[in-house]
């Protein structure tokens, strides 16, 4: 995946540059496995144990929240940094798939690549739209409440920002 990151980079600089200049929560939608194409490694071989995802689902892209301090050690022990984009990083952005007909969700990564990976070309397709995808979003952000916020021990209020969403089809 990060060699084809680095080829798109340099094959599309004019699609790659502005990528952080978008507005957030973008949505599209395509056919699941539509554009897939061969993955190629370093030496420029066919990588064929790698297969497009023919499930349909939601696509989502995150951007978490950031960790700007320690975690308290007790309830007494109260914490006032407050998030500083000078000294503090961006947090992590972490992708996730939920299965449109199990409701099963996953963040790894390989899973989550192989349903959403497709070429420059490939058509777009929305079949249900942003308003009957709603409750899929909302729980794949209830999953991650579950999971990344409590594991990281986020303050009340922390958030994640959607970036892009995908219907697949």
């Amino acid at each position: 995946m990060r060699l084809e990151k680095q080829r798109i980079e340099a094959e599309y600089p004019e699609l790659w540059q502005p990528l952080d200049q978008l507005p957030r929560r973008l949505f599209s939608g395509k056919k699941a496995g539509a554009g897939f194409g061969p993955v190629v490694n370093r030496r420029g071989e066919e990588v064929r144990h790698i297969e497009p995802s023919l499930r349909p689902g939601l696509f989502a892209c995150y951007r978490m929240p950031p960790i700007v301090g320690k975690a308290a050690r007790n309830l007494m022990e109260l914490t006032t940094e407050k998030f500083d984009p000078e000294k503090h990083p961006q947090g992590e952005v972490k992708w996730y798939f939920r299965d449109a007909e199990t409701g099963a969700i996953t963040e790894i990564l390989e899973r989550t690549w192989t349903a959403v990976r497709c070429d420059q070309g490939t058509e777009r397709l929305v079949e249900q739209g942003v308003a009957n995808l709603t409750e899929s979003r909302k729980a794949i952000e209830r999953h991650i409440k579950q999971t990344y916020l409590k594991d990281i021990q986020a303050p009340i209020g922390a958030r994640p920002v959607l970036l892009a969403w995908m219907e697949i089809s």
